[in-house]
Order: C-alpha cells, then sequence, then structure tokens
C-alpha cells in the first residue's frame, strides 16, 4: 500500500482513532465478564503492591523530590507519603515506584506493563475527583482495552524498533482511560488518545536504568494531561492512528497498515480491545519478563543437581530475538542485574527462585554467582523466527555440568513464573503481603489487602495509595 493511498485509507474510512474511543465508551467494570474482572482486579492490586515496596527505590526519592519542588497542590496521594499532589504529578511519583523493581505485571500482546501507568494514573484521578473504585475500574478496562488495540495495530515492529510500549501505549491508553472514568463523550476520548500520542515516548535504550520506571511515571503524567486538555477542548486529529504521519507510519512503519484490509482490521483491533484481560499476568520473580523463562528452566535443573558439586559449565539456548530487552550480560549494578539473562540463570542455579534481595548493587558481586557466571554461555541461533518483537513462541533451555561429572537439562516452553490463572489468588496474596511487609505487618497487612480487594464496590478511593503510610 503506497504512501497515498495510506492518505486515502485515513481520510475516506472511519478513523481507528474514534472507533477505540466508541469502543471504550461501551466497554466497563459491570460488563466485563467475573473471570476477566478477576484479572484485572488481580493487576491492580498488585500495581499497588509493587509501588508500595518501590516507594523506597531512588528512583522514587527522586520523582518525590522533585514533584515536591515544584509546590504542587492537589488531592491525589503519593505512595511514599508527605504531602498531597496535583493528579498528573502523582501518577507520576507513583507510576515510577510501581515500576522501580519491574515486578508490576506483565501482558505479552502489549510487550509492557500496563498496570504501572494505568493504576497510578486512574487512582490520582480519582482521589482528586472523588471517583469510586467502579468508575475506576471502568477507566482501567477501556484504557487496558485501547492498549492491546494498538499494540494489535503497530505488530511486533513496534518493540523491534526500540520502543517501550509500557509508555508509549500507556500514554494513549490512560489518556482513553482517565476520560472514561469521568463519563466523557467518544469525542474527547477520541482527542485524548490523539492528543496523547503526541505526548508518547521512552526507548528501550534506558533499560536497566532509573530512566525505565520513569518512563511509566512519564506516562501516566502525561496520559492525565493529555487527558484534561481533551476534556477543557483542546483539539487534535481524528486520523492519528493511521495516519501517514501518525503513530502507525511513526512507531511500527508502513507495516502497520500494509495488506491489512480497514473493516477486517477494524474488527481485528476492537476484538483485541475486548479480550485484553485475558492475558494480564502478574509476575513471581521482580526482574525482566524476558528473563523467566531462563529462570524457570535453570529452577528445573537445580533441582535436578545432587550435592554441592561446583557448576563447570553452563549453556543457555534461546530462540532469535529474546534477549532483545536483556541488553547486560555482565551487570553492575542491581538495576543492570534485571535485564540479565546471564544474572538472573546464574542466580536461579546458585540461590534458588530470585526475590527482591537478589538485585541489590552489593547482590549483583556475590562470589557464588560471579562464579557461574564465569562457566556460563548465551547461545542464540542465528535463524528461526525472530522473537525480537515478540513475547511469544520464545523457550529456554538450560544444560550444566558440574565437576562431580553430573550433566542435567531442562527445556521450559511456557512462563512458569509468570501467573496468569485465577487458581493462583493464594500466590498473589502472598505477593501483596511480602511487598507491603516492610511497612504493615500482620491484621494491619490483612486489612489493607481486603481493602485493595474491595475496590470495585468502594464509594472513594480516597486513603487506597497511602494506606501504609498513616
Amino acid at each position: 500500500m503506497s504512501t497515498t493511498e495510506l492518505h486515502d485509507v485515513a481520510r475516506t474510512e472511519p478513523a481507528l482513532a474514534r472507533d477505540l474511543a466508541g469502543w471504550a465508551a461501551q466497554a466497563g467494570w459491570a460488563t466485563t465478564s467475573s473471570l476477566r474482572r478477576d484479572r484485572v482486579l488481580s493487576s491492580v492490586i498488585d500495581a499497588i503492591a509493587v509501588s508500595v515496596v518501590g516507594a523506597d527505590e531512588e528512583v522514587t526519592r527522586i520523582a518525590s523530590a522533585y514533584v515536591s519542588s515544584l509546590g504542587s497542590q492537589g488531592r491525589a496521594e503519593l505512595v511514599g507519603g508527605g504531602p498531597s499532589a496535583a493528579p498528573a504529578l502523582a501518577a507520576f511519583v507513583n507510576g515510577a515506584s510501581a515500576h522501580a523493581l519491574d515486578f508490576d505485571d506483565v501482558h505479552p500482546r502489549v510487550h509492557g506493563h500496563p498496570s504501572c501507568v494505568l493504576a497510578p494514573a486512574l487512582l490520582a484521578l480519582g482521589q482528586e475527583r472523588g471517583l469510586s473504585g467502579a468508575e475506576v475500574l471502568d477507566g482501567y478496562v477501556a484504557g487496558l482495552g485501547v492498549m492491546t488495540a494498538l499494540a494489535t495495530f503497530l505488530t511486533e515492529e513496534h518493540y523491534a524498533r526500540g520502543w517501550h510500549a509500557t509508555s508509549t501505549l500507556g500514554t494513549m491508553a490512560t489518556a482513553v482511560g482517565a476520560v472514561r472514568a469521568l463519563g466523557g463523550s467518544v469525542d474527547q476520548m477520541t482527542r485524548a488518545l490523539s492528543i496523547g500520542a503526541s505526548l508518547a515516548s521512552g526507548m528501550r535504550a534506558n533499560f536497566g536504568t532509573m530512566t525505565k520506571p520513569l518512563h511509566a511515571g512519564a506516562a501516566a503524567r502525561s496520559g492525565l494531561d493529555a487527558a484534561f486538555l481533551a476534556l477543557a477542548g483542546l483539539t487534535a486529529s481524528s486520523d492519528v492512528v493511521e495516519s501517514p504521519v501518525g503513530v502507525g507510519s511513526l512507531f511500527a512503519g508502513p507495516a502497520s497498515l500494509a495488506d491489512r484490509e480497514p473493516g477486517a482490521l477494524r474488527e481485528q483491533l476492537l476484538a483485541a480491545a475486548e479480550g485484553a484481560p485475558d492475558e494480564l499476568s502478574v509476575k513471581r520473580y521482580p526482574c525482566c519478563g524476558g528473563s523467566h523463562l531462563g529462570i524457570d528452566a535453570a529452577l528445573e535443573v537445580r533441582d535436578q543437581l545432587d550435592g554441592d558439586s561446583p557448576i563447570t559449565s553452563v549453556r543457555v539456548v534461546i530462540p532469535r530475538g529474546a534477549r532483545t530487552a536483556l541488553i547486560h550480560d555482565d551487570p553492575q549494578t542491581g538495576l543492570e542485574a534485571k535485564f540479565s539473562l546471564p544474572y538472573t540463570v546464574a542466580t536461579a542455579l546458585v540461590d534458588g527462585a530470585p526475590t527482591l534481595r537478589h538485585f541489590t548493587d552489593e547482590a549483583v558481586y556475590d562470589a557464588r554467582v560471579r562464579a557461574v557466571l564465569a562457566v556460563l554461555q548465551v547461545d542464540e541461533p542465528t535463524t528461526g523466527p525472530d522473537t525480537a518483537g515478540s513475547m511469544y513462541e520464545r523457550w529456554a533451555e538450560v544444560s550444566v555440568t558440574t565437576a562431580a561429572g553430573q550433566s542435567c537439562t531442562a527445556r521450559v516452553d511456557h512462563y512458569r513464573g509468570i501467573v496468569a490463572q485465577e487458581s493462583d489468588a493464594a500466590r498473589l496474596d502472598a505477593k501483596f503481603l511480602d511487598c507491603v511487609s516492610g511497612r504493615l505487618r500482620g491484621q494491619e497487612a490483612d486489612r489493607y489487602l481486603a481493602a485493595c480487594r474491595g475496590l470495585p464496590e468502594a464509594e472513594s478511593v480516597v486513603g487506597l495509595v497511602r494506606w501504609p503510610f498513616r
């Protein structure tokens, strides 16, 4: 399809942004199936939990100090305590906190983390505007659907080109979700998406630094800014998604529209929006999801090993492109370690399932882990499907040899370190309680979990973010 033809499609067919806004207007908590509601609520609760434990991270402290220096006035609560702020600025801090440890949920279709952007933004909005829990969840369902539809539109090419989808797509999704939570019109949601598209940013080059979690906070803030501006009447192009100089062409290239019949494309995007909660998944390990298959395989090998014989060789085999986000083979900091396949596999072999304590600046120099790193190699075939832009079709195989002559191999084709089933409610609760244990214990922690689980019936979301800090 030529540039001229793309332009003709953009001008003669109903705008995709308006189609997505129309879907969002009728989407909501009450019309979502019970299974999908369970997944949505679990992800929102998980986002609250990881933001609590992330509040003590340096990126959160820096963001909070910056917001305080602005003298912001508002009723939205900061997860780290202190004065309340305007909703967009509170979302900035809380979004960074939710993503600070890379322990927040993941969505394979989005190839990113929806809830560290959507939940902080919508909770801040709800506190400022007096929204109920159900209204906040209406916005979340709408925003998540738009985020997933846009990911479907942009294809795997978006992430493969270096964009951080959590941030780029999260900005547009939050803009629509916020207007939906406030009961705005289809026209207002269309303009919010378009404004959000012009504010969207975030690149993978900053993975392994504090700027990566800052992306989430920036997306939450910019999404709310776009929503408020749209509600105030700011104009924006309705064909921003499919325009030859819009979202598709700039974020993914001509492939986003090439050989895709407009009517079929529209149906595909709306179906993706409707089914978006199905792929919400909660992490078990506080590191990049791209490393989880390798961790799972390493844990299987660890269970097979006899005794304490030193490991003399480790071979990790993954499909082509699977290391796209895992850019630090020799991490020097805890943040870099979260994006290191060798480190996470070595840690799993030496110490079992990685936890928060394994991703400190001190932990990366553990002599036991370094000894395994010295004999570990990663093989990535140059043939086969390229999985750089996709979380699908990935696998990992780990083979270990010990000084005693034992050899063990395990291959994992499905994520086990990511919880997706509603039957894992107990595991999700355990993660929540562990995340808040630094501030709450016993009955206080249980009450906080109960309050979060009661979000759909809550008349107000005031106090939900600041609860641990009273």
